[in-house]
């Protein structure tokens, strides 16, 4: 969770997708990514939504949930 604090959904499914294909290229024969695999892929894929912008969807999350 540490690594990945501003990552949106969409951004970690990308970084799950990537440790998949860095396993791959690794061995093609692989059967699961190790935690290296999805450190390479943290490096590789940055957080593209504004710190601003995950607030105001967590503001927006929790209004819904009084309802």
């Amino acid at each position: 969770v540490t690594l990945t604090s501003d990552y949106s959904g969409a951004e970690i499914c990308l970084v799950c997708r990537e440790a998949g294909l860095i396993a791959l290229s690794h061995d093609i024969n692989c059967e699961y990514a190790t935690m290296n695999d999805f450190k390479e892929a943290i490096h590789k894929v940055k957080p593209r939504i504004s710190k601003s912008l995950l607030k105001q969807y967590e503001d927006f999350a929790n209004s819904q949930k009084a309802i």
